[in-house]
Order: C-alpha cells, then structure tokens, then sequence
C-alpha cells in the first residue's frame, strides 16, 4: 500500500487505484469515498479503509483475470479481446443506424465485455507498463482539446 500520512495522500490513492480497473470503478461507483472518509471523526483512518477495500477489489478482479488467462490461454484470450473489440464495433455501428432502447442496451453490455477483456490483456501485455502510458495519452487529448497539436 502507498504510504498515506493526510487525508490528501488518501485522496490521491483511492483515485488512482479506482482509475486501473474498470470493475473497480464499476464496484465503488455508488460511494464517494471522501465523502465517506471526512464524514467520520478519523477521517485518514476511514480512507485508509477504504484504500484497502479498493485494493482488496482489484486483486480479487486480477486473480478472476487470471484464473480465466490460466484456464484458457493467453493466445485465446487475445483472440477473444479482438472478438470483444468486434462486437463492441458491430453494436456500435447498429446503435448509430437504430437509435433505440434496445441498441442502447446491445452498446452498455459490449462495452462492459470490452472491458473485462482488456483487464485480461492488461495482464498479458503488462498492467504497469500501460498504466505508466496513461498520464502520455490524457496529456495528449488534453492538448488537442486545447488546440495545441
């Protein structure tokens, strides 16, 4: 665990561990957990809960991860990332002709299984080394958002 000595350090670790995996985003979604943690008279105490709790969730979805890499294969899942990939497109492309209810749903549940998916590869083409390129690629749309090219 990061070394946590305020509230702000906390803060910092429970934002960056909800931005490495979809899931858990997905899982603590419904709390705000600063909101939770100032709301206690030990605020550092409550986030540093908190922070456990998220890093519990994330080896809980990298131990799923692996369990489904060990089960079937690295050169399969790799394959199935661009299955994923196809039907998120596909769904896409539908959702675009057909706005409706029902594409709308086709599109959430694909996206959900992109997801999954790339928590797999994630581990297959090294979860550090992508979340160190993350910073690179926000920095870049933030640039072009901006303008400056």
């Amino acid at each position: 665990m990061t070394e946590i000595k305020s509230l702000g350090d906390a803060e910092k670790a429970i934002e960056a561990l909800r931005r490495t995996s979809p899931m858990t985003r997905w899982s603590m979604s419904h709390i705000d957990p600063m909101s939770k943690a100032r709301s206690f008279n030990t605020g550092l105490d409550a986030a540093l809960e908190i922070l456990r709790e998220l890093e519990a969730s994330v080896r809980e979805e990298d131990e799923l991860y692996n369990e489904a890499l060990s089960k079937w294969g690295l050169e399969a899942q790799v394959k199935m990332g661009i299955e994923e990939c196809a039907e998120l497109i596909k769904s896409l492309v539908k959702y675009g002709r057909n706005v409706n209810y029902s594409t709308l749903a086709e599109v959430r549940g694909e996206i959900a299984d992109v997801q999954i998916i790339l928590g797999q590869l994630k581990i297959i083409f090294g979860k550090d080394e992508i979340a160190n390129i993350m910073p690179q690629k926000f920095e870049r749309l933030r640039r072009v958002l901006e303008g400056e090219k």
